[in-house]
This record gives structure tokens, C-alpha cells and sequence, in this order.
């Protein structure tokens, strides 16, 4: 039930983050809801989308990041907000965003 509701605001979906079986969904419009759901749930169902997976406790999705430092290893979001991406994911997630500037 509630995945069709967050399938429908999908583009409004900042970025979700885990909390062991919950996870957060944070809106664009400063929202927030808290599901009884795994990230990785979600990210099965949200990886078709535009979503990826930078940390295991979050899963952005690339409309809504800004820039990435390759100092901090971090992203930034239109909101200001900064998630850090772990070290086993750099790889895949500088090949996701700059992939799709060539």
C-alpha cells in the first residue's frame, strides 16, 4: 500500500535513510515519513527510478544532488544538506553521476 503512495511522489523523494528496519523518507517540500521498511526494500524498488545507493543508511535520488566532493567524499543536495558516500560505493556512484555527463 504505502509503496504505491511513495511510487506516485517518487519525484519528490529527496533522499531515504535507514534506520535498522525503518526507513525515512525525506520530501522536497521538508517533509518526512517513516516507513516499516529496509532501505534495501526500497531500493529495490527505487533503483529503476533515478535513485542510487551511496551509504548503506542512504539512497538518493540524483535529481536532487547538487555537486560531489571528492575531498569529503560527500553529496550535496539542493537543500543544502550533505550525505557521505562510502568508500565501497565511490567508485559506482562517480560512475552513476558523471556517466550520464558524457
Amino acid at each position: 500500500m504505502y509503496i504505491k503512495k511513495i511510487a506516485s511522489k517518487k519525484d519528490q523523494i529527496m533522499y531515504c535513510e535507514s534506520t535498522s528496519n525503518y526507513t525515512w523518507i525525506y520530501f522536497d517540500d521538508g517533509s518526512k515519513i517513516l516507513l516499516a521498511k529496509t532501505l534495501k526494500m526500497l531500493e529495490s524498488f527505487l533503483t529503476s527510478y533515478t535513485f542510487i545507493r551511496i551509504h548503506s543508511k542512504y539512497l538518493v535520488n540524483r535529481k536532487w544532488i547538487s555537486s560531489y566532493s571528492k575531498v569529503n567524499y560527500e553529496i550535496k543536495l539542493y537543500s543544502d544538506k550533505n550525505l557521505p558516500v562510502a568508500k565501497r560505493r565511490r567508485s559506482a556512484v562517480k560512475k552513476s553521476l558523471f556517466s550520464s555527463l558524457v
